[in-house]
């Protein structure tokens, strides 16, 4: 019975130590150092690359499916939904303006950008739907060319 002093429901824990994780990474990922004397698109990629090994690093998370995030998202409050949503658009304001600082000149919009990210986020949610090489070399590609975008290098190249 204690436990709902603390928490509404065992989905609001889960959400809170995954919210705990997210912050680590997040931190991570702004304290990462990008190297001037690379590429933009090298360095946003080296950024990208750390982000989704820092995250395949957390045991939860390799284990975190697309099943697991709908379930949450069906059980937990909207607002709660919405309030994670929020703070996900915070940090993809705090990643776009670490790039920018770093002298990286940033094109693409920031719902863009947070929407490629989440993109890789999702995608490494079916990290067991491939083969491991498969996957690794997949997500090797996907992060160089949403780096390569991230930093202008495609803008405009539809086919």
């Amino acid at each position: 019975g204690a436990f709902y002093m603390f928490f509404a429901s065992k989905e609001e824990l889960y959400m809170q130590i995954l919210e705990q994780l997210e912050n680590e990474i997040q931190m991570r990922i702004l304290a990462f150092a990008l190297h001037p004397d690379e590429a933009a698109q090298e360095n946003i990629y080296q950024l990208l690359r750390s982000m989704v090994h820092t995250m395949e690093e957390f045991t939860i998370l390799k284990h975190f499916s697309r099943a697991d995030l709908d379930y949450l998202v069906r059980k937990l409050p909207t607002e709660r939904v919405m309030q994670h949503a929020d703070n996900d658009q915070l940090f993809m304001q705090d990643f776009i303006r670490k790039i920018r600082q770093e002298g990286i000149t940033v094109s693409a919009s920031p719902e863009i950008v947070g929407s490629l990210v989440k993109g890789l986020f999702f995608l490494s949610l079916h990290r067991d739907d491939y083969e491991k090489p498969e996957y690794d070399e997949m997500m090797n590609v996907l992060m160089y060319l949403v780096a390569g975008y991230i930093a202008g290098a495609n803008h405009g190249q539809r086919h």
